[in-house]
C-alpha cells in the first residue's frame, strides 16, 4: 500500500498542471513542499486543508452571523443555511465542496475577511482579501470587489463633497 501511495503522490504532485497558476490556484509545488516538510501523505494534507478550509468557512459565518443577528440561533440557521447543497447556476461549482479545493480555502479568508468589516477592522480586511485572492484570484477578486465597496461606504467616502476646480 505505501508503494501505491508514494507513486501516487508522485503523479498527483508532477502531473501537469499548467493550468492552476492561469486560474490563480495554489501552486503544485506549495502541496510539495508541505508534504516534504512533514511527511504526511497526500491525502492527510489535503485532508488538513480541507478541514483548515471549513473551520475558517464556519469562523467567518459565525462572526458575521454573530455581528448581524440578535440570537445564536440565528447565526446557527446561517451556518445550517449554507451547508444545504445545490449548484451554482451555469457553473459546475457549489457553494460548499464536500472536498478540498483552494477556492472553499479562500472563501473562509474573505467571510473572514467581511466580519472583519462588520468589526471596523479595514487593515485586517484588506490582508484577509489578500491572502484570499493568493490562494484563488477569482474568489479573491469577488471578495476585493464586495469587501472595496463595504469599505468606501464605512469610512464614507462616497459622500464626499465634489472637487471645485
Amino acid at each position: 500500500m505505501r508503494t501505491f501511495s508514494s507513486a501516487l503522490s508522485r503523479v498527483v504532485i508532477s502531473a501537469p498542471t499548467a493550468f492552476l497558476p492561469a486560474i490563480g490556484m495554489a501552486d503544485h509545488n506549495t502541496l510539495a513542499g508541505v508534504v516534504r516538510a512533514t511527511g504526511w501523505s497526500l491525502g492527510w494534507v489535503f485532508l488538513g486543508a480541507y478541514v483548515a478550509s471549513m473551520v475558517l468557512v464556519w469562523g467567518g459565518l459565525s462572526l458575521i452571523g454573530s455581528r448581524v443577528y440578535r440570537h445564536g440561533w440565528s447565526t446557527a440557521a446561517l451556518v445550517a443555511a449554507f451547508t444545504l447543497r445545490h449548484r451554482i447556476t451555469r457553473t459546475s461549482a457549489n457553494s460548499l465542496e464536500p472536498y478540498f479545493h483552494p477556492r472553499m480555502l479562500a472563501f473562509g479568508l474573505g467571510l473572514l475577511a467581511l466580519a472583519a468589516i462588520l468589526r471596523r477592522r479595514t487593515l485586517l480586511a484588506v490582508a484577509l482579501v489578500g491572502g484570499a485572492a493568493a490562494v484563488h484570484v477569482t474568489t479573491g477578486l469577488w471578495f476585493a470587489l464586495l469587501a472595496g465597496v463595504a469599505i468606501v461606504i464605512l469610512l464614507g467616502w462616497h459622500s464626499l463633497p465634489p472637487q471645485t476646480a
